[in-house]
């Protein structure tokens, strides 16, 4: 019987025990549709940075048109990655010096 009420606390438990969730935030280029950064937020507060970050180049008009095409990936302009914790910044971090293209 122990065992049993053990499998059902395990079973039902991990939903309700979640962690701090993020919500993504996606940044665009002042007056325009292009994505500047991507990264994620604490729920809580909003501003604390928590989990992968991404900042990109501009691409020309051109480009962006490619991009969304499906012909260039957004990838292909990575300015700065990284990853955050707790709003602070951990790891290796990666700095291109221009686009991939």
């Amino acid at each position: 019987m122990k065992y049993i009420i053990l499998l059902q606390l395990i079973l039902i438990n991990p939903p309700f025990s979640v962690g701090q969730g993020a919500m993504p935030v996606t940044i665009k280029f002042t007056n325009s549709k292009k994505i500047s950064e991507r990264y994620s937020v604490y729920n809580s507060d909003g501003k604390t940075k928590h989990g992968p970050y991404t900042s990109y180049f501009i691409p020309s008009d051109d480009e962006f048109m490619l991009i969304k095409k499906g012909v260039l990936k957004l990838d292909d302009f990575t300015k700065q990655k990284g990853n955050y914790i707790n709003g602070k910044k951990d790891g290796e971090w990666a700095n291109f010096s221009s686009p991939r293209t």
